[in-house]
Parts: C-alpha cells; sequence; structure tokens
C-alpha cells in the first residue's frame, strides 16, 4: 500500500471525525475501517463509485479482490480488517495492526 495513502488512513482512523459501526462500510453514518480507507482515498483523489451503490470494488458490505488489489492492500488484510470491527476493537486499535501488518511502498 502506498505510503502515504496508509498514513493518511491511519491518521482518519484516529483522529475521532469517524463513528464506528460494524458489518457496513458506512451505514447510518457509521464507519468500519474499511469504509474509512474508501473515503480517505476518494478524497485523495481516487473516485471510485459511491460506497452506497452494488458495483465491483465493494461486496458483501466489503471490499472485493479488485479494490483491495487498486487500494494496494494485501489479499488477506479486508477479511482480517473487518474481522477485528466487527468483533469491537477500536479504530485505534485497527490503525496499529495497519502500522504493523501492512507493508508501505513509496510507489
Amino acid at each position: 500500500m502506498k505510503r502515504e495513502l496508509r498514513a493518511q488512513w491511519c491518521s482518519a482512523l484516529r483522529s475521532g471525525k469517524y463513528q464506528q459501526g460494524p458489518k457496513f462500510l458506512r451505514m447510518d453514518g457509521k464507519y468500519d475501517a474499511l469504509g474509512v480507507l474508501l473515503d480517505v482515498a476518494r478524497s485523495e483523489g481516487w473516485n471510485p463509485p459511491d460506497v452506497d451503490e452494488v458495483h465491483e470494488w465493494a461486496l458483501d458490505q466489503g471490499i472485493s479482490p479488485w479494490g483491495a488489489l487498486k487500494l494496494g492492500l494485501p489479499n488477506d488484510a479486508p477479511a482480517a480488517i473487518a474481522n477485528m470491527c466487527d468483533s469491537g476493537k477500536t479504530f485505534v486499535e485497527i490503525a496499529d495492526w495497519i502500522e504493523q501488518h501492512i507493508p508501505a511502498t513509496d510507489d
């Protein structure tokens, strides 16, 4: 994952700007950690379809393999992050995990 995007994602998770909610990327003003990533990516110029629509990068309320590839996430990361969200880990705990387990690249 690009270093800058990873840093912005972790910063957003720690910011307190996003209200945390389980099971969905975004629902009723609440986000899971992957929904925060999509919101950050959109603000940085990556313009996926709206997360309320059914489309190829969001599948079963999560990011599809295509979306994960475009965002630079390792294959197993979306499921691991979704499981952390659904099991009650805080955004701060998830940001710590991201920094420890998702490599940052400069390209």
